[in-house]
């Protein structure tokens, strides 16, 4: 950005691979909450369970897969569990894919937004994949019930590893997200192809047996 004698805003594009201006992503984060809590009112509006939905969806999808691949397919899970083997990778997949479609529709979504106000465009994106915690705070306690239910508890490296496993997820969704985002500018099939293709890759990564 460059400020001209009568105080106008030319906004010019970033050069270099790395000029990402955290600092200035940092004096906005408020922003970026604003925009994640203005999510989460839009996603839960006028449902009549609410927030309950994010317990139900992982559970019934954990029992689900617990019934097909547990007892039906036999799916081995090491001595653990299989609705507590199944909930770790239902929890995480989720994330991921509630991120990388919100990621992948945010400049669409807010195009109004972006073209009346200036702010770091990073923000929209970083509040996409702020939503969905609380999804997945909230599917952690449900799995420290699944624990607590079949008396297994988790190992003092295991707990370490958690904020990794967020940081992977985070980066896992963002990354192709962003790039989504720039297509679906262009080519809106990408909002349409992108919910089935999510399906396809839950089986095809090992999501259940991991």
């Amino acid at each position: 950005m460059e400020k001209t004698a009568n105080f106008e805003i030319i906004i010019k594009p970033q050069k270099g691979w790395f000029d990402l201006n955290l600092k200035e992503l940092w004096l906005y984060r408020e922003l970026a909450f604003i925009f994640a809590w203005r999510d989460i009112k839009v996603r839960y509006k006028q449902t009549a369970l609410g927030i309950i939905w994010a317990i139900l969806q992982p559970v019934l999808m954990v029992a689900i897969f617990s019934f097909f691949f547990g007892k039906l397919a036999k799916v081995p899970s090491d001595g653990i569990p299989y609705p507590i083997f199944a909930f770790v990778g239902i929890m995480f997949w989720n994330y991921f894919s509630i991120s990388l479609t919100g990621v992948s529709n945010t400049i669409i979504d807010n195009e109004n937004i972006i073209k009346k106000v200036y702010f770091p465009r990073l923000i929209l994106p970083i509040s996409s994949t702020l939503t969905p915690l609380i999804d997945l705070g909230i599917s952690l306690l449900v799995l420290v019930a699944f624990m607590l239910y079949y008396y297994m508890f988790p190992m003092f490296t295991g707990i370490l590893m958690l904020p990794v496993l967020f940081f992977i997820s985070f980066l896992a969704s963002s990354g192709p997200g962003l790039f989504l985002a720039s297509i679906n500018l262009k080519y809106r099939d990408v909002r349409y192809a992108l919910p089935f293709f999510i399906q396809i890759l839950m089986y095809v990564t090992p999501v259940i047996f991991w």
